[in-house]
C-alpha cells in the first residue's frame, strides 16, 4: 500500500452507515466487502483503501472523500445533548446523532466556503448555589438576539443572525425531537426534527440552545437546566407573569399565538413561577385531556424555517460551480439542495 494512498476513517465509516439506516452486514453486502473487514477499518485496525474503499462510498452515496483519515474526528462531537421522548431507543438516538456529526461537517464547511461570521451568543455554565441560574443565562442569549422585551418571532431566524447553524431534518420519526453540538472554536449547530410540530419545534430549539451554550459536559440536572433556560427565553418572567396570574383554557390559547409556544407549556410557566396551586394545575391538566388537547391542540403554530444555509447555499453559487461547492463540503452535486435547501422551497 502506498504511503499516499488515502485511508478510510473508523468514525467517518461508522458515522455515515449509521446516517444511512445501514447495518454493517448489509454495507459490506452491498460493496462487496466482507463484514469482517468492514468490522475492522470501522475499529481502524485495517483501514480501507482503493476499489473497497470506492465501493464502500457508492453504497454509501457519498464522496470517498468524506470516508478518508483525515476526518477523523467527524463523529467526535464536543457534546451532543438531544431532546428525546422516553421510548427513544439507542439505536435511533445513535442514527441521530450520526445524523448531526454529518450535518455539522457539511454546514460548517459551507458557511466558511462564504465567510460567514461566527456565532455572538454566550457561552456561560449554571453555578451550583444559582448565583448564576439558568434564567440568568437565557436572559443573555436574549440580549445577544437583540430582543429585550416580549415574544420571539422567530427563534431559528433569530440564532441565525447570532451565527448559529439551524437545520431541520429526519431524525427518525416522531420520538426524538432535536439534537445540538457546540464544537469549540466553532458555529454552535441546533438540528431539529422536521417531523414535529411548531410550537414543540420552537421548544425544542430554544431547549438545545440551552444546552449549547450552558452544558460542555452531561449532567443529572442538564435537562432540567435546559427547560428552565428554554422556558425564560420564549416566555420571560419579567413580561408574562401578569398574563398567567389567572390562566384559562381560553386565555391560555389567546396567549399561545401571541408567545407562539404550546398551551401546555403556558401553564406549565404558570406553575413553575408559582402563580397557580398545584390543585388547580391539576385541575386544568385535566380539562386539556378531557378537550383532546393532548393529542393536537387548537390552533397549532406554524414550523419556522431557517433560511441561513439557503442563503448560503445561493450566495456561493454566484461564485463557484456545484463541482466546486459540492467538493469543499464532502457531498455530491445532487445533493447540494437536498442538504442545505428548505424542503418546500
Amino acid at each position: 500500500m502506498s504511503t499516499s494512498e488515502p485511508v478510510s476513517s473508523g468514525a467517518a465509516l461508522e458515522t455515515v452507515r449509521l446516517d444511512r439506516g445501514l447495518t454493517q452486514a448489509a454495507l459490506a453486502k452491498g460493496a462487496g466487502v466482507s463484514q469482517a473487514a468492514l468490522s475492522k477499518a470501522e475499529a481502524n485496525q485495517v483501514p480501507l483503501t482503493g476499489a473497497r474503499l470506492d465501493a464502500i462510498a457508492r453504497v454509501l452515496e457519498c464522496p470517498t472523500e468524506l470516508l478518508l483519515g483525515e476526518h477523523a474526528s467527524l463523529a467526535a462531537t464536543a457534546c451532543v445533548f438531544h431532546r428525546k421522548r422516553a421510548n427513544t431507543t439507542v439505536a435511533q438516538a445513535n442514527r441521530a446523532r450520526a445524523r448531526l456529526a454529518l450535518s455539522r461537517v457539511h454546514a460548517e464547511a459551507l458557511m466558511d466556503l462564504v465567510e460567514a461570521p461566527g456565532s455572538r451568543l454566550p457561552r456561560e455554565s449554571p453555578t451550583d448555589d444559582e448565583y448564576v441560574s439558568p434564567e440568568d443565562i437565557a436572559r443573555k442569549v436574549r440580549a445577544a438576539l437583540s430582543i429585550a422585551h416580549g415574544p420571539i418571532l422567530n427563534l431559528a431566524e433569530a440564532l441565525e443572525a447570532a451565527g448559529a447553524v439551524v437545520m431541520v431534518r429526519d431524525l427518525g420519526g416522531p420520538r426524538l425531537d432535536a439534537l445540538s453540538d457546540w464544537v469549540v472554536g466553532r458555529r454552535p449547530v441546533l438540528v431539529i426534527s422536521k417531523n414535529a410540530p411548531g410550537d414543540r419545534q420552537r421548544f425544542s430549539l430554544a431547549h438545545e440552545t440551552g444546552h449549547a451554550v450552558m452544558h460542555n459536559a452531561p449532567s443529572g440536572d442538564a435537562e432540567l437546566q435546559a427547560d428552565r433556560f428554554a422556558a425564560e427565553l420564549l416566555m420571560p418572567a419579567q413580561d408574562i407573569l401578569a398574563s398567567l396570574a389567572h390562566p384559562t383554557l381560553e386565555g391560555l390559547l389567546a396567549l399561545k399565538q401571541h408567545w407562539r409556544v404550546s398551551a401546555a407549556a403556558l401553564l406549565r410557566r404558570s406553575f413553575d413561577l408559582g402563580l397557580i396551586s398545584d390543585h388547580s394545575y391539576r385541575r386544568l391538566n385535566t380539562e386539556m385531556s378531557a378537550a383532546g388537547w393532548r393529542m393536537a391542540e387548537p390552533l397549532p403554530i406554524t414550523r419556522e424555517r431557517p433560511r441561513a444555509l439557503v442563503e448560503a447555499l445561493r450566495c456561493a453559487r454566484k461564485t463557484h460551480s456545484d463541482a466546486e461547492i459540492a467538493a469543499r463540503t464532502l457531498l455530491l452535486p445532487e445533493q447540494l439542495d437536498v442538504t442545505f435547501n428548505d424542503e418546500d422551497s
